[in-house]
């Protein structure tokens, strides 16, 4: 028993993220090329973006150009790529001020298009998913892409960002509560979920039924994969000498 208790596995318990939460407070959404900005100016229908019931205020929006500017009258070309829409906001009415007296301005993001995340692998709805005023966390994707596939590896998801690889545990995090393994998504993060080819055992000699077992994100006890292939043959099987062999990790047996 000593020695089964000192090789099992950490069990991940619930645990809060506060950094996690800081970053979700102060999340601001930033402006990039390709989003498309509505604009309002209260009591001045000249300036406001015009909206007609066949399109929609994506399609009749001010879309960012490439070098990051949008055209508005009045005040002409004006940067707005990595900006909030409070600075958008204020940076308007500064420049608007000269032709309006105390002009009240509101601005919007009509369509988010600049900023996507993405999610490949063993997931029901693969692909990218764009970033808008609301945080996108790691949980937030897989639920939103329709949740993990019957042959995901639920224990080695790994987040690529900026060229550095990152593995977490949807297992410890979706099943234990764990919210360390949560992350906050930014632009160009990929989220991969690999098969669960490589997490399986080989059961082999005096059994009923030897076979290959795939081990899922419950996991697999010894006791549970000599009941999976029928138990071992009461005629010819030597109870006392069943071997469990792994292969070398880190170097070591």
């Amino acid at each position: 028993p000593s020695l089964v208790k000192q090789l099992a596995p950490q069990v991940a318990v619930a645990k809060v993220n506060t950094g996690l939460d800081q970053q979700l407070k102060s999340y601001q959404y930033k402006i990039g090329v390709g989003d498309v900005l509505n604009v309002t100016v209260w009591d001045h229908p000249e300036l406001t973006t015009p909206a007609g019931s066949y399109r929609s205020a994506a399609e009749s929006g001010n879309q960012v150009h490439a070098n990051g500017t949008i055209f508005y009258p009045y005040v002409g070309q004006i940067n707005v790529a990595g900006l909030t829409v409070n600075q958008v906001r204020d940076k308007l009415a500064k420049q608007l001020s000269a032709y309006i007296t105390d002009p009240q301005i509101d601005v919007t993001v009509a369509a988010y298009q600049s900023k996507k995340a993405y999610v490949t692998g063993e997931i029901k709805n693969p692909g990218q998913q764009f970033l808008t005023n609301i945080p996108l966390t790691l949980l937030d994707a897989v639920n939103k892409a329709g949740g993990l596939s019957e042959n995901a590896d639920w224990h080695n998801v790994t987040i690529t960002r900026k060229g550095k690889d990152e593995k977490v545990s949807l297992e410890a995090l979706i099943q234990r509560g764990d919210l360390t393994q949560n992350r906050l998504l930014s632009d160009g993060d990929i989220v991969h979920i690999p098969r669960n080819d490589a997490n399986k055992v080989f059961v082999v000699g005096e059994v009923s039924k030897p076979q290959m077992l795939k081990i899922t994100h419950y996991g697999m006890t010894l006791t549970e994969a000599i009941a999976e292939s029928g138990g071992i043959d009461k005629l010819a099987a030597d109870a006392t000498g069943i071997f469990v062999i792994r292969g070398q990790i880190d170097g070591q047996t």
